[in-house]
């Protein structure tokens, strides 16, 4: 038998990959950098007083029509950023 030595994820990861996503999403909607991606991101969870994960969590599941695991950060992330996933 051989043994998977494949790193688990953990919490952090998943967390990186998420915040990671998001930038990636608003790269694209955006058409400009990560460090801008980065701080509309964080600006808008100020804004909005809802952590900014949470944020990129809401908007990863919006663009993948999922359900939403934060109903607070999901309303905003439909206010932020649903009219540019429509066009």
């Amino acid at each position: 038998m051989t043994q998977n030595t494949a790193p688990v994820p953990t919490r952090r990861h998943t967390n990186s990959a998420i915040l990671d996503s998001a930038e990636e999403i608003l790269v694209a909607l955006r058409r400009y950098d990560v460090e801008h991606a980065f701080n509309e991101l964080v600006q808008a969870a100020k804004r909005h007083h809802v952590a900014a994960l949470k944020l990129a969590r809401a908007l990863v599941e919006l663009t993948e029509n999922a359900d939403a695991s934060d109903p607070h950060a999901s309303a905003v992330a439909h206010h932020e950023w649903g009219p540019l996933l429509k066009r």
